[in-house]
């Protein structure tokens, strides 16, 4: 059980266990299955940034107050281990969102690329024009939310961070300074968030990482378009040795 929020993770996986395994018996279900990834991964993904940003403010009340060496002792230890198990919870959500992510990314990525490559080039006439935007459309909307939502909550997990190097050691015990060592550690340690697979974790650099790609394949395609000249010469060439033969 998520606390303040109240999401129930585990009954929420069920129902999205049950309505995912009636995919492929009608495009009805289909996209029933889709509707039901969007909302797991945006009802899941929101609770926990509400749930990461209220241990991220119960820390800075601990920097802001001045409060007794002993009572920051035992609320660190609270929000540790309330940090910790919510890091337990994303990592299980994680084992079944990350295929949704993978699938976008996968569908989205390639699917961009061809349509700059037959805009630039001109190689679509207007109707598949008009039909590849309207796909590459919603395929960057859906990159996009999926990239934003959870490079956030990649954010939140690592905001207590700030708050952790800003309390007062002077008067902080033994106990507190180990508690602080295991916090931070915790946050630096292994990545935490929503993942693609297994080969990397969504943050802000995706978002850099995505755009430098497509950017990059767009001047690619661009230098090596043909211009008007070289096009109308191939052409004539063709067209002669048809002749001869």
């Amino acid at each position: 059980m998520i606390r303040p929020t109240g999401l129930n993770i585990e009954k929420s996986s069920i129902a999205y266990v049950l309505l995912s395994s009636l995919n492929g018996f009608s495009r009805g279900v289909n996209v029933l299955s889709i509707t039901v990834n969007w909302m797991f991964f945006c009802v899941s993904t929101y609770y926990f940034c509400k749930e990461y940003q209220f241990i991220s403010e119960r820390l800075e009340d601990l920097v802001e107050k001045d409060i007794d060496p002993k009572v920051i002792e035992e609320a660190l230890e609270m929000l540790r281990k309330r940090h910790e198990e919510m890091t337990k919870v994303v990592n299980q959500s994680n084992d079944i969102l990350k295929h949704f992510t993978f699938v976008t990314y996968a569908a989205g990525m390639p699917m961009t690329c061809f349509v700059l490559y037959g805009m630039i080039t001109g190689q679509l006439d207007l109707s598949d024009t008009i039909f590849m935007l309207t796909c590459l459309m919603n395929i960057n909307l859906q990159m996009i939310l999926v990239t934003s939502l959870a490079a956030c909550l990649n954010a939140k997990i690592h905001q207590p961070l700030d708050c952790i190097f800003q309390l007062n050691l002077e008067i902080a015990t033994e106990k507190t300074i180990q508690l602080l060592n295991v916090f931070a550690a915790r946050v630096n340690g292994p990545p935490i968030g929503i993942g693609v697979w297994d080969l990397f974790v969504i943050d802000k650099s995706t978002i850099l990482m995505i755009g430098g790609t497509l950017i990059t394949y767009a001047v690619v395609v661009i230098g090596f378009k043909p211009d008007g000249q070289s096009t109308t010469s191939v052409s004539q060439v063709s067209n002669n040795s048809s002749f001869l033969s």
